[in-house]
This record gives structure tokens, C-alpha cells and sequence, in this order.
């Protein structure tokens, strides 16, 4: 054939018209390799040499010409054939001397009739369509003659089960009669075939059998009759199928032979199954006469002068094929493109067919609400089995009521499964098994759908964050270890209420009992972002020294000191309480909660619990109703249970408290209704300000904070945990609460500030580049106003830019409930006055900014009055 006439570096591939199997115009043939190795070995075939007629019995040679055309289901294969024989006539009817008889499907042959009489039946039409009976009447009857010597051995591909039963003298005349004509077929065969070849003046035969493996009980029937039959020197057949498949079946079979002969099928057995496999397959199928269909990512990758190209409207418009997935992509996923090559490759590798069917009914040039579920629904469709051998609840996900802890639930299994936890909630196609990338491909659609639908886009980034990325982090690190014989991972799911639909904020306090697992200690109780606080008991006799030096103090006692968790919200709601006081217990209260163990009750101090708040506060909107019973509710301080199926020191007694109760007896409105009144007014104002119209936050973003947060958290959990404070004057002594909730705090939003700037979906190479050694927050802020600096200083302190730039930065930093924990922090005049410039930006209506940045310092002194645990050693 003429490889230049079908060889096209533009190849086009028109979505304008129906994806069938049929044959498609050279414009659109993509696998241009194959068709030239296929082009080789019919050549060969043509030109090989064969043996003459006088070959003895024990010399005559049995040729194989069979070409494998191997590919997935989709890949192509019989689009392939189809193009190819369509080609291969045309040159044949132009004087070719290859010609290509029919292409056959067994598995639409709906008599039970064996392949080969289906075969020669095509034959004979092949002949009766070329031969003209009245002009060449001796070929003929010369072809018809040699069609009866075939009719007995014919008659053997079926054998009556009553002829066992026969007289045996009988029997034995009918078996020698049937092996002589079995004996004959193979050599009639051959001659019929030889005869219409010198009929139509061609050299070569070409049929080709399709999708054989669709019908696995016809498929060895199929393996059978060229092994057995198809022997001739200038037949091809050429089979297509998967490769894996016909393994299957061969191994099914050989194994059905060799299991009516034992009594129990052993690793001698399966080793045998094995090696006869293989060495059936080789046989029957060459390997140097298979051809491997392409994946459209083998095509692209391995030829740069091929150019794919969709043809998506009958006027003409087209699309390289890359450029329309990575449009796809970045749009579904809200992404930079440098960040899709995991799930470019994944969809590449697919079948062709999935990926046309993919450009054909999800639009990757318009993405908008009403299209944004296609793509997600459309994998779901596709890999609908994969999805529920990996357990994955599409239906639910898909739900227009989708719940943040249905995202976590499917993510913390699959990743738990797989050995993922770690950072699995990425949701990257990078594994080794199908069912699992195809469920974290439809998973990261459904984060991105989740995303995308919400009202506060920030809001629902920081609860996705918890339930997907923390839930999984705490298990591997705190839990899984601990379990107890009879528990599993279960129990944990149980447990922290991922399974059910708790808001965030009745997740994450039941994290603190596994990350908190002290059995006494002489220092602060702090640990991976949590720390206890007192219910009764005092620090040592130095503390009220130690505040009094740190914050330059006169004439105090240990009455300064506040005592418990329930003290300090009495303190805040004192009239004589300043806002920027009130503001920051108010902050620690909101932080905190507590947890009942088989002997005692617990206070504990939860970052995660800060980030559940202004994440559920975020996504309550700016409705001034929904945010003061929000605001009431997480002011006091709710009571969960402890868990009875981990080894831990704070032991639960196995009730479970799902929704958290209220500590009774406290004052959560206070007598001084002005500061309260202030945050709501403060609060109400900022969820306001940071409705984001468009999606800017993507699941890989939540995912990358969540990951250096964590990390960060641990990293000043441990050094104020081991590590004590050096103060001015060269003094040691522990952390105070206003410290560590200040390190926490710039540690998140330092975070943030990273990762925001890399994984944002518009790809700043420059301030990239500017961060590239930025550090984590560790024993100091510093590193936090550094980084802070280098921001600002890209974006030339406009505050505009920067909040457009950086929305899940600048929404933390607009947080009320953080200032009290950063802005004392930063002293830089340059700093510090753009900062207070986005502030009022956004707080433009709120006449007490000024007093709130001026005392800022008050709130740090104020909170670090109630100790963590640890100063009574």
C-alpha cells in the first residue's frame, strides 16, 4: 500500500458527526504505525517463499500468517480494520495483488455454526461476486466440486453425543471415515483456497475476525480453527482483540483440561496453566506479527510532527487536542495548566473512544454553573464500575445536597485503602491501579463541583479542608497505630463523625484526645496544634513573676491570674473589659472545647477548631441572624466524648456525644453588650467582604495549605512543648497561651501565604520565584512578616491587587478573629500600615479600628492570664 497516501501530519478528528466503528477518511486515522507495520507484514506474506507440492508428510510446512491487532476496549481496533481493508480494496480493485475478503464479528453470528464454515461461506461469496459462472465455467465447477470434498470434514466440527452409543464395529468404520476426512479438511481447504486465487488473478487473502473476545465463548473457537485450519501460505487473518483477554480465556481453558484429570488444583498446577498459556498464544498469535493500537498519549508522545486536531463545528473550527484538554482541565479543576500533567496523561491513556465521547459531550471552551458537573458526570458514567469496586458513592456525590463529609468519607476510604493518607487528598492519578485513578479523577471533580457551588468559595474550602485532608493526617499519624485489637479504622470514621452530617466544627474536637496522648508531663501540654488548659488546678509560683516581666506589669497577684477556661469567658463579658481583651478571649474561647474521659472532663485549645469556626462562619453568609446564632453558639464551650477503641491516656467510657453538648452554668452573653455587639458588627461585615464571586481557591490549593499547615502546627506544637521561652533579659521560662496561639495563627496564614502564591489557578512565575525559600513559622513570627513583606512589596502594596491576587490569604487576615494574634507582631511602619490600609478597605464603616490597632498588644496580655498545662510542674 502506499504509506505516503494515508500517512498525515494534520490529523482531524470530526466531533461534528456520530462516533461510530465504522470506517473514517485517511484525514482521521490515527494510528499511522500500525498501519505501516501492518502494510510490512502483508508485503512479506506476499513475497515469502513456499515449499513445493512434493514436500514429504514429515516436511510440509503449516504457515501462520496471522496478524494480532491488540488494543483496550475502545482503543479502535475495529475502525482500524474497517479503514484499513476499505483502503486495501480500493488499491486491490486499482490492480493490487493483495485482496481483502471480509471482515467478520462472530459475536453477530447468531448460529451456533463453528468460524470456519462461516469463513467459507465469505469465501465462496468472494468467489461467486468475482467469477462469472457463463465466462469461466470450468473454475466454477472446479471451486464447487472442491467445496463438496470439504462438506465431510465439515461435518466433524460438530460430533453427536449419540454416536458414542453405537454398535462398535460400526464405530470403528465411522471413526476411520471421520479421520480421513479430518485429515483432508486442513489439505481441501487449501485447495479451495488455491483456487480462488488463480480465479481472481490476487496473491494474498486478507480476512479479518473482530472483536472475538467480546464473546469469550466463541473465542477459543476462533484460536482453534487457525491453529488448526488456516494454514495456507497466502490467507492472512487478522484478529484484534486484548491481548489480557485472550490470556484469560486460554488459561480458563487450559486449566477446565487439566482439572477433569486431578483432584485439587495446586501451585504445580497453576505454574503448568501458565506455561501452557503462553506457549499456546505464541503460537497462535506470532509475537512478531502483533500490533499494539496506540493510546492517543503513545501517539502524541512519541510523534511531535503529529498534530491532533477536533473539529467541534461544521463550519470549520478546530482545536488541537491538547490545548482542548488542558482548557478542559484548568476550567473543571480551577488550576494553572503546569499542574494537570497527572490527569492530562491519565485521560490520554484512556480508550479513544472514552476520549472522544469525553469532547463530544462535555463543552471544554464554555464552562459555567449550568455546565460545571459534565465533566464529573461523565466520568461517573464512564468508570461506573471501577467507581463502585472502590466503593465510591457517585449518586451521593453527585447530589446537589452534596455535604462536605460525603467528599471526606469517600476520600479518607480510598486513600486509607490504597496507603494514600498521607497526601492522597491531592486527588492525583498517579497509582498503579485503574479503580483507583479513575475514583480520584472523579473525586477531584466532585472538590472542584463542591467548590464551585458554594456561596462563600473560602468558607467551603477551609470545611473541605477538615474533612478531607485533617481527617486523613490525624488518623495516620495519632490513630492508626493506637487501635486496639478489635477496632479498625471503622470505629475512627465512627467516632469523629465523618460519616454523618456534623459540621466541621463537631468534627475536629474530636481530634484532640488522639493528638494530646500525655500521661504527665513537666511542661506545656501542647501537641500537633492542640493544648490543654486548666480546670482547677494552678502553674507554679513564677507565673504571675514571668507575666509581669514579658509585659511590663505593676502591682499584680496570683488573683491576675485567670484559672480556668469558664473564668476567662467570665472575664471577657466584665464591664470593664476592653474590646481588643474581649476580642481575643473571645478568639480562645471559640477555640476551644471540651471532652469527657472515664474519669474527668478536659479543656482543650484546638487550632483546628479556630479553622472550623471561620470556615462555618464564611459559608453561613452575610445574613446578620444566621452569624449571631452562629457567633452565640461558638462562644460556648461544647462537651465531647473520648474515644474506647484506641490506646490512649484519656480513655472515653464509649458514649458517644455526636453533636457536642454545652458546658452548663456559663454566661455566653455577658453583662456588657457593646463588645459583643462590636464582633457581631465586625464579623457580620468581614463574611460580607469576602463572598467571593468567582471561584479562586481549587481542591489542589486546599490541599497544599492543609499539608504545610499541618506541618507547621506540629513543628510549634514541639518546640513549645520541649523548648522554653528566652525572654529579653536572658530568663527562661514556658510559653504563655498568647504566644503559642500567635505562632499558630501566623503559622496558618504563613501557610496560606505559600502555597496561595504556587498554586493559585494564574501561574506567577516572579513571586514564585521571590518565595522559593520562604520558611515555615517555627519558634517566631518573623519569618511570617518576611514573607509577608515579599508580597506586598510584589504587588507594590495595592491592596486591590492583592486581595484579588491572594483571596484565601487575604480573607485570614482580614479574619477579626485572628488580629489580636499577628498584628502586635508586626512592627515595620511599611507593613504594618498596608496591612491596616486593607483592614479599613474592607472595614470602611466601623468607627473603632483605630482604638482595636492601638492597644492591639492588650489582647496578648489579656489571654496569657489562663495558663496551659504544664506551669503546675
Amino acid at each position: 500500500m502506499n504509506v505516503k497516501r494515508f500517512f498525515k501530519k494534520n490529523i482531524t478528528l470530526d466531533l461534528t458527526k456520530p462516533l461510530s466503528s465504522g470506517a473514517i477518511h485517511v484525514d482521521s486515522f490515527l494510528q499511522t504505525q500500525a498501519k505501516i507495520k501492518l502494510d510490512e507484514l502483508l508485503k512479506s506474506f506476499s513475497n515469502q517463499k513456499v515449499a513445493g507440492e512434493d514436500s514429504s508428510i514429515f516436511d510440509s510446512p503449516r504457515y501462520n500468517n496471522t496478524i494480532f491487532v491488540s488494543g483496550q476496549r475502545g482503543a479502535g481496533k475495529t475502525t482500524f480494520l474497517k479503514t484499513y481493508l476499505s483502503e486495501l480494496n480500493i488499491e486491490s480493485q486499482d490492480g493490487g495483488d493483495i485482496y481483502p475478503v471480509t471482515l467478520i464479528d462472530p459475536t453477530l453470528v447468531h448460529t451456533n455454526q463453528p468460524i470456519l464454515v462461516e469463513i467459507i461461506t465469505c469465501l465462496k461469496r468472494t468467489f461467486e461476486k468475482e467469477i462469472n459462472g457463463c465466462q469461466k465455467s470450468e473454475k466454477y465447477h472446479e471451486f464447487r466440486a472442491q467445496l463438496g470434498e470439504l462438506s465431510e470434514g465439515l461435518k466433524l466440527l460438530k460430533i453427536k453425543k449419540e454416536d458414542v452409543d453405537q454398535d462398535a464395529s460400526w464405530f470403528l468404520n465411522k471413526a476411520i471415515k471421520n479421520a480421513d476426512s479430518g485429515h483432508s479438511l486442513e489439505r481441501n481447504l487449501n485447495k479451495l483456497i488455491d483456487i480462488l486465487l488463480e480465479s481472481i488473478n490476487k496473491k494474498l487473502l486478507v480476512i479479518a475476525i473482530d472483536d472475538v473476545d467480546n464473546d469469550t465463548t466463541k473465542a477459543h473457537d476462533v484460536l482453534e480453527t487457525i491453529r488448526k485450519y488456516l494454514t495456507h501460505p497466502n490467507i492472512v487473518i487478522v484478529v484484534s482483540g486484548d491481548l489480557k483477554i485472550y490470556s484469560h480465556i486460554v488459561k480458563i481453558k487450559k486449566l477446565e483440561e487439566l482439572s477433569s484429570q486431578l483432584l485439587k488444583i495446586d501451585n504445580k498446577t497453576s505454574d503448568l496453566v501458565e506455561h501452557l498459556e503462553q506457549q499456546y498464544l505464541v503460537k497462535v498469535f506470532p509475537a512478531e506479527q502483533r500490533i499494539h493500537l496506540k493510546t492517543l498519549q503513545g501517539i502524541i508522545s512519541e510523534d511531535d510532527s503529529i498534530s491532533i486536531v477536533l473539529k467541534t463545528t461544521h463550519s470549520g473550527n478546530s482545536t488541537e487536542i491538547t490545548n482542548a484538554l488542558d482548557t478542559l482541565l484548568v476550567n473543571n479543576f480551577n488550576i494553572d495548566k503546569s499542574f494537570i500533567n497527572t490527569y492530562r496523561s491519565f485521560i490520554f491513556e484512556q480508550p479513544i473512544r472514552t476520549i472522544l465521547q469525553l469532547f463530544k459531550n462535555v463543552d471544554y471552551k464554555n464552562y459555567s454553573s449550568d455546565n460545571a458537573t459534565d465533566f464529573s458526570e461523565f466520568i461517573r458514567s464512564s468508570y461506573i464500575g471501577l467507581l463502585q469496586k472502590e466503593g465510591i458513592n457517585s449518586d451521593k456525590l453527585l447530589s446537589t445536597l452534596l455535604h462536605q463529609n460525603d467528599i471526606g468519607l469517600a476520600d479518607f476510604n480510598i486513600n486509607s485503602r490504597y496507603g494514600e493518607l498521607e497526601t492522597g487528598y491531592y486527588s492525583r492519578t498517579d497509582g498503579e491501579q485503574d479503580s483507583y485513578n479513575s475514583s480520584q479523577i472523579f473525586l477531584a471533580s466532585v472538590k472542584s463541583n463542591f467548590l464551585n457551588s458554594s456561596d462563600n468559595h473560602i468558607g467551603a474550602a477551609i470545611q473541605l479542608m477538615l474533612s478531607t485532608a485533617a481527617t486523613s493526617n490525624i488518623y495516620l499519624n495519632y490513630v492508626e497505630e493506637k487501635i486496639k485489637e478489635k477496632a479498625n479504622k471503622q470505629d475512627y470514621i465512627d467516632f469523629i463523625g465523618i460519616n454523618r452530617y456534623s459540621p466541621t466544627t463537631s468534627l475536629v474536637p474530636h481530634f484532640s484526645p488522639f493528638i494530646l496522648d500525655f500521661k504527665g508531663a513537666n511542661r506545656p501540654v501542647v501537641m500537633g496544634g492542640v493544648a490543654r488548659l486548666p480546670r482547677s488546678s494552678k502553674p507554679g509560683d513564677n507565673f504571675i513573676q514571668c507575666l509581669k516581666s514579658h509585659f511590663n506589669l505593676e502591682d499584680i497577684d496570683s488573683n491576675f491570674r485567670i484559672k480556668t477556661l469558664n473564668d476567662l469567658i467570665k472575664k471577657q463579658d466584665e464591664k470593664n473589659t476592653s474590646f481588643v481583651e474581649f476580642l481575643s478571649a473571645k478568639s480562645i474561647t471559640m477555640s476551644s472545647h471540651s471532652s469527657l474521659t472515664k474519669n474527668e472532663g478536659r479543656d482543650y485549645l484546638s487550632s483546628y477548631l479556630l479553622l472550623s469556626v471561620i470556615g462555618e462562619l464564611l459559608s453561613a453568609g452575610d445574613n446578620e441572624i444566621n452569624l449571631d446564632i452562629l457567633i452565640s453558639k461558638f462562644g460556648s464551650i461544647q462537651t465531647f466524648s473520648s474515644p474506647s477503641f484506641v490506646n490512649i491516656e484519656a480513655q472515653g467510657s464509649g458514649e458517644t456525644l455526636d453533636m457536642g453538648v454545652e458546658e452548663q452554668n456559663v454566661d455566653i452573653t455577658g453583662e456588657d453588650i457593646v463588645n459583643n455587639n462590636r464582633l457581631n458588627e465586625l464579623l457580620v461585615n468581614w463574611v460580607g467582604k469576602n463572598k467571593s464571586r468567582e471561584n479562586t481557591v481549587s481542591f489542589l490549593l486546599v490541599g497544599k495549605v492543609w499539608s504545610r499547615i499541618h506541618y507547621t502546627l506540629n513543628s510549634i506544637s514541639e518546640i513549645a512543648n520541649t523548648r522554653k521561652v528566652v525572654d529579653s533579659e536572658g530568663n527562661t521560662r514556658y510559653i504563655f497561651l498568647g504566644e503559642l496561639m500567635t505562632r499558630w495563627v501566623t503559622g496558618i496564614i504563613n501557610s496560606s501565604l505559600i502555597e496561595e502564591a504556587r498554586y493559585k489557578p494564574k501561574f506567577d512565575g516572579l513571586l514564585v520565584s521571590s518565595l522559593s525559600k520562604a520558611k515555615n513559622v517555627a519558634s517566631a513570627s518573623n519569618v511570617f512578616i518576611q514573607n509577608l513583606n515579599i508580597v506586598f512589596s510584589h504587588y507594590e502594596n495595592n491592596i486591590v491587587k492583592i486581595k484579588e491576587e491572594l483571596p484565601f490569604t487575604t480573607c485570614l487576615l482580614l479574619c477579626p478573629l485572628l488580629w489580636p494574634f499577628f498584628l502586635s507582631e508586626i512592627t515595620k511602619v511599611e507593613i504594618r500600615s498596608t496591612l491596616e490600609e486593607i483592614i479599613k478597605n474592607d472595614f470602611d464603616k466601623i468607627d473603632f479600628l483605630d482604638e482595636l490597632f492601638l492597644e492591639r498588644h492588650k489582647g496578648l496580655e489579656f489571654v496569657s492570664r489562663l495558663p496551659i498545662i504544664g506551669w503546675n510542674k
